[in-house]
C-alpha cells in the first residue's frame, strides 16, 4: 500500500494566538501547513463593530471556527486558571501575531520552547504598536516584518528571520499592511518551522538600532497644509 506523502511527518502542537486579518493570514496558513497541530486558538472577545454595534467575532475566531480548531477568548491571558486549561493542552509552543494583549512572563513560561511573534517591521526598527503606519509617514525605503521571540519586553526578543520589501513612494499603509501580513504568513510558516526543529539559533537584537512606533493619535491624522504633497500622502 502506497502511504501518503505526509504520513511519517512530524507534527509540531502549538497555539495561535491573534485577532485581525493580519492575524488570520498566518492561521491560514498554518492550517494548510501538514507540519502544524494547532491545539487550540486564542483571540480577543467579541467586540461591538457596524451601525448598530452588535457583538461581531474577530476574523481568527471566525477562521478558527470554520475549520472546527477550539477558540478562547479571555478578556487576559494571564490568570492562573486560564494558565491552567492551556497547560493541559500540552503544546511545544506558541505562535504569536497581532493578538492585542500583553503576555506576562507566566504564561510565557507555560511552552518550552517559548512563544514566537510576527512583528510588522524590521526589527529592531520600529517597536511598539504602529510598525507599519510609522515606516509609511517616516518615508522609509525598506520595510519587512520579523520573527522574534516573545520577551517580558515589548518587541525586544531575539530574532529568528527576517523577509525584507523595497517601498516604492506611492505605497500607503493599507497597501503595506497588506504585502507584509503575505510575507508574515510565509516567514512564520518557514521559519518557525525550522525553529521548532532546532535549526535555527535566535540572534540577539541591536539596541543600538532601535526606534520606538507608538500608536498614532488623533493630532497626528490631522492633515496639515503647510507639509509637503510627499509628507501629506505618506500620512
Amino acid at each position: 500500500m502506497t502511504q501518503h506523502p505526509n504520513a511519517q511527518l512530524h507534527k509540531h502542537r502549538v497555539l495561535f494566538l491573534g485577532t485581525p486579518e493580519f492575524a488570520a493570514t498566518s492561521l491560514r496558513r498554518m492550517i494548510d501547513d501538514p507540519r502544524f497541530e494547532i491545539a487550540a486558538v486564542i483571540s480577543q472577545p467579541d467586540r461591538p463593530a457596524g451601525r448598530k454595534m452588535q457583538l461581531k467575532a474577530s476574523p481568527v475566531k471566525e477562521l478558527a471556527l470554520a475549520h472546527g480548531l477550539p477558540v478562547f477568548t479571555p478578556e487576559t491571558v494571564n490568570t492562573e486558571e486560564f494558565r491552567a486549561q492551556l497547560a493541559a493542552l500540552s503544546v511545544e509552543s506558541a505562535a504569536v501575531v497581532a493578538f492585542g494583549q500583553i503576555l506576562g512572563q507566566k504564561f510565557l513560561d507555560l511552552f518550552p520552547k517559548g512563544c514566537v511573534n510576527v512583528h510588522g517591521s524590521l526589527l529592531p526598527e520600529w517597536r511598539g504598536a504602529a510598525p507599519i503606519q510609522r515606516a509609511v509617514m517616516n518615508g522609509d525605503k525598506e520595510s519587512g516584518v520579523a520573527l522574534q521571540i516573545v520577551v517580558k519586553k515589548l518587541d525586544a526578543g531575539p530574532l529568528l528571520g527576517v523577509r525584507r520589501l523595497k517601498l516604492d513612494d506611492e505605497i500607503n499603509a493599507l497597501q503595506l499592511h497588506d504585502a507584509l501580513k503575505d510575507l508574515g504568513a510565509d516567514l512564520l510558516a518557514n521559519d518557525y518551522i525550522d525553529y521548532l526543529r532546532g535549526n535555527l539559533i535566535p540572534v540577539p537584537q541591536n539596541e543600538e538600532f532601535v526606534t520606538i512606533a507608538p500608536k498614532i493619535d488623533k493630532a497626528e491624522a490631522r492633515i496639515d497644509w503647510s507639509k509637503s504633497a510627499r509628507e501629506i500622502h505618506n500620512r
